[in-house]
């Protein structure tokens, strides 16, 4: 599963430069002036767009989210440690993102809370820790890292509470699972049809409207373009049934806007069971595939 961890790496540093813009007329605009695939953030591109979050000011054209860069040390983590598990995940992340250290970007509240812990328990404050429950996509990191390690679902989950307790997310890779499978060898459009209705009860409806939806209606009664799970994975659904090619798939998560860069993991990851990944677009991403 080597080619679907590279996948969901492309996935993400492809939409870098218009990550967390919420102006989907300006993003077409731009679309319909030059490719958006693959840009350097630059700020007054996101001072124009109003409704724009310049999130990674130091990064370069090929990096990807920070969720990215997890997916990256998991992955690193898992070749040197079968045996790596969720307290070693939580070492991992508090060591690459504690204040001081070699990370310049943002930083999600998952690991401040994280870094908040492990500091306020060293410096024996007194105070409680913060609880860490989150619903957005890193909770798919793990999932991602252990497919390409041939790990089951299960050591995922473990991996994955590190940062959520959100039990839907196990249900989920379950789902994703049959879903990849049944794509690597089937008609997209039957696939897609068939397994929205096996999907966890509170994403059936989504998964289902994304077939027969507008993405502009789509996104305008049914889902956000945040990075919650409950928007970003029916978002994902819907861009696959209206694409009919990888690079496709990329250009229009990038056009939608929002959080196109950790969408773009889990969408370049399931892509990658229907398309190669153009060898054109795989150089051009900054961390190292293996």
């Amino acid at each position: 599963m080597k080619k679907a961890y590279e996948a969901a790496l492309v996935g993400s540093a492809a939409a870098l430069g218009y990550n967390w813009i919420y102006n989907m007329p300006y993003l077409e605009k731009l679309a319909d002036e030059g490719d958006l695939l693959f840009e350097k953030p630059m700020k007054d591109v996101y001072e124009r767009a109003r409704k724009a979050y310049f999130a990674y000011p130091f990064a370069t054209v090929g990096d990807v989210s920070v969720q990215g860069e997890i997916l990256k040390w998991l992955h690193q983590a898992l070749n040197r440690n079968d045996a790596f598990n969720r307290g070693d995940y939580e070492n991992l992340v508090f060591e690459k993102l504690k204040p001081g250290g070699a990370y310049r970007g943002w930083v999600e509240s998952y690991a401040m809370k994280l870094i908040y812990n492990r500091l306020n328990d060293a410096l024996k404050t007194g105070r409680d820790p913060l609880a860490i429950d989150d619903t957005q996509m890193v909770g798919f990191m793990p999932y991602i890292a252990c497919k390409a390690h041939g790990l089951s679902t299960d050591k995922a989950w473990d991996l994955a509470q590190a940062f959520t307790r959100t039990a839907v997310f196990s249900n989920l890779y379950a789902f994703f699972d049959g879903l990849y499978e049944a794509l690597e060898d089937g008609d997209k459009d039957t696939v897609l049809k068939t397994h929205a209705a096996r999907a966890p009860e509170a994403f059936r409806d989504k998964f289902t409207r994304a077939l027969d939806t507008d993405t502009k209606a789509f996104i305008g009664t049914h889902v956000k373009t945040s990075c919650d799970i409950a928007h970003a994975l029916p978002l994902i659904y819907h861009i696959i049934a209206q694409t009919d090619s990888f690079t496709e798939a990329l250009r229009i998560n990038t056009r939608i806007g929002g959080a196109s860069m950790d969408r773009g993991l889990m969408l370049g990851y399931v892509l990658s069971a229907i398309y190669e990944v153009p060898s054109t677009l795989r150089d051009k991403v900054n961390v190292a595939p293996s």
